[in-house]
């Protein structure tokens, strides 16, 4: 009976935090990329309704500058659920793509922790990686992070299960190149895989080199069959998957890689600096400050005692799929901004030998009778770090920051951004519309205020302005984007908002008269 239980607990898991991301969707407000994601997803979804040679170039280079299919089930889901019956907010429909990439995400997690280490570690695992804050706030969004997340865990996934089986393979090959129209990010994870191929059956591959091909496919065909789906497949599906490229593929795809290649740096506040191109620890201390300590140590505690646990290879190539999205980042790649999104790929992983790590010390304390006392005290305190992360923290989990640097107020004063994607801008609507003939100036992400406006819920009478006409500036505190513009900084630091979100002590938006301000002084 218990067994027979166990075996619905990944299900009845995933189901139960797909139920709180599903609660909880419509208390973040519209984020950077939204807008444009969505407006993508639609003309996407257009085109499926008469899919003509015609209408690729209309339907498909809107957002050429990201792949398709992270926005594509979001744009479906829309179209049915807001345009068509009208039963809910067209932000709310495109937003629900998540529940699916997170039940996957979730669903497999567990299965592979749980398949070596045993449900408990596999649960620990699950949990951790939900109740990660920078996590739990993405996992709420119409954007592309989280889907490359999901496919970079079921995609390595099906890879370790295909070095035993070739259908596994054939699969991860597919799944590769699902995960390239994903996003840009899938570029490491392939080559990733491509050179553990390489190790784990380079007996193989240097006899390919030595032999005859012939001989060697007779002999041992296997890892040379497998090496060719992952060498082939991945591109043929990013190519057919994508109907931009369609009219000229080989151009097209350079155009792509020229765009993400020269994609202008977005500037971000960095230990009291503004960088235009942070430098290369970036990714490793903002892990460091933003992962709860009751997840970082027991990584730590993993990662000492990976040498010792059981099904090391395993443990080994978890590990570093987690290093190697921080490790992109911080090295090849010329994109450092907004926290930890760019590599948020790395957060299952770090959360399955964080897990790993609770076992080991679990199974120390056994050792000496203390098993039990163990469990307790890691729940507890596990819980009480949810409380203070989450809880407390929400709807704001994008400004976490652990005790390391005394939380979102330390981060502040140490000189880190505490905020960048907009979110908090939808706790200022009701002044705003308490004020409904107002002309706002908003420097930095302007475009998002004026997508409220179009789904109703703030006064169509507001008007948006240059500073020069404004009765109000409206700051978000994204501190890399202040730097632009001075005037706007001397407000942040000097002056006091008629209006403000904060989280603790730490301003997120501020609204300021600026009217008054620009007055001169008689």
């Amino acid at each position: 009976m218990v067994a027979r239980l166990r075996s619905y607990l990944p299900l009845v898991l995933c189901l139960a935090l797909c139920g709180i991301v599903f609660a909880t969707l419509d208390d973040y407000g519209i984020t950077w990329d939204e807008p444009e994601d969505s407006q993508a997803a639609r003309q996407h979804v257009s085109w499926f309704s008469k899919p003509t040679w015609s209408r690729i170039d209309p339907c498909w280079r809107t957002n050429e500058g990201h792949p398709p299919l992270g926005t594509l089930a979001g744009g479906f889901i829309q179209r049915f659920l807001s345009d068509r019956l009208g039963i809910m907010q067209p932000y709310k429909a495109f937003r629900l793509q998540v529940l699916l990439y997170g039940f996957a995400l979730n669903f497999v997690l567990f299965a592979w922790v749980s398949k070596y280490w045993g449900w408990a570690t596999g649960l620990v695992a699950v949990l951790a990686f939900f109740l990660l804050p920078r996590a739990f706030f993405h996992a709420h969004l119409g954007v592309l992070d989280f889907p490359i997340t999901a496919m970079w865990v079921v995609t390595a996934y099906a890879f370790w299960r295909g070095l035993e089986n070739s259908r596994w393979m054939l699969a991860a090959s597919a799944l590769v190149g699902l995960s390239l129209l994903t996003k840009v990010n899938a570029i490491f994870l392939w080559a990733f895989l491509l050179a553990w191929f390489v190790v784990w059956f380079r007996s193989d591959l240097w006899r390919l080199l030595r032999q005859r091909f012939r001989g060697c496919l007779r002999d041992r065909p296997h890892a040379v069959r497998d090496l060719v789906f992952l060498l082939v497949i991945p591109p043929a599906v990013f190519v057919a998957g994508w109907p931009w490229l369609w009219p000229h593929p080989a151009g097209r795809t350079g155009d792509y890689f020229v765009w993400i290649l020269t994609h202008h740096q977005i500037p971000v506040y960095y230990l009291g600096q503004t960088w235009l191109r942070a430098p290369w620890h970036y990714a490793f201390v903002l892990t460091a400050v933003t992962v709860p300590l009751i997840v970082l140590l027991p990584f730590f505690a993993g990662l000492l005692r990976l040498h010792r646990t059981t099904h090391r290879a395993a443990a080994v190539f978890l590990l570093l799929n987690a290093l190697v999205p921080i490790l992109a980042v911080a090295f090849a790649s010329a994109w450092a901004y907004d926290g930890v999104r760019l590599f948020l790929p790395a957060f299952p992983f770090l959360c399955a030998v964080a897990a790993l790590g609770v076992r080991e010390l679990y199974l120390l304390a056994a050792r000496i009778k203390w098993g039990t006392a163990f469990i307790l005290l890691y729940g507890v305190l596990f819980a009480v770090s949810v409380y203070c992360s989450i809880v407390r923290y929400h709807p704001y989990e994008s400004s976490y920051f652990n005790e390391l640097v005394g939380g979102v107020n330390g981060a502040a004063a140490r000189g880190f951004e505490t905020e960048y994607w907009g979110s908090p801008y939808q706790a200022i609507l009701p002044w705003l519309n308490s004020h409904p003939h107002s002309a706002l100036w908003v420097p930095i992400q302007k475009h998002t205020l004026p997508e409220y406006q179009s789904i109703g819920r703030l006064a169509p009478t507001i008007r948006f302005v240059d500073g020069s006409e404004a009765d109000y500036l409206v700051l978000l505190i994204r501190q890399g984007e202040l730097s632009r513009y001075p005037h706007c900084w001397e407000f942040y630091t000097q002056r006091k908002p008629v209006y403000s979100v904060k989280v603790f002590d730490t301003l997120l938006v501020g609204i300021y008269d600026w009217k008054t301000a620009r007055e001169p002084t008689p």
